[in-house]
This record gives C-alpha cells, structure tokens and sequence, in this order.
C-alpha cells in the first residue's frame, strides 16, 4: 500500500499505515472496523495534515469578510 500511494503522488491521498504504530490499545472490532479509540487515533492524524490548510481557508475567508 504504502509504495503504490507514494507512486500516486495525489495532493489529496495520504499515507496514514503507521498511525498505530507505537500504540497500545485495542485500534480494530474485527480486520477491517474501527474502534472508538481508531478512530480518535485516525482522525487526530488527519486533523494534523490538514490543520495548515484549515487555518489558510479560514484567514482567507475572514480577510474577505
């Protein structure tokens, strides 16, 4: 997975494999559902990618305003 994502190199496709990688916690209901915990874990990674551009939306729109 992780070389045909970076084959891609889509701006919008991020490679988020490791995300548990160091955790302990139970991540998976089964080999494909998250848990709560998952993803709380997933979605904290996400926000950090996108944070930057979250914040550059929001000046722009704030600037417009």
């Amino acid at each position: 997975i992780r070389r045909t994502i970076e084959k891609c190199q889509y701006p919008w496709l991020y490679n988020l494999t490791d995300v548990f990688d160091g955790l302990q916690g139970e991540f998976y209901f089964d080999i494909l559902h998250l848990t709560e915990e998952g993803n709380r874990v997933v979605a904290e990674n996400i926000y950090e990618i996108i944070k930057e551009d979250l914040y550059a939306i929001n000046k722009k729109r704030n600037e417009e305003n």
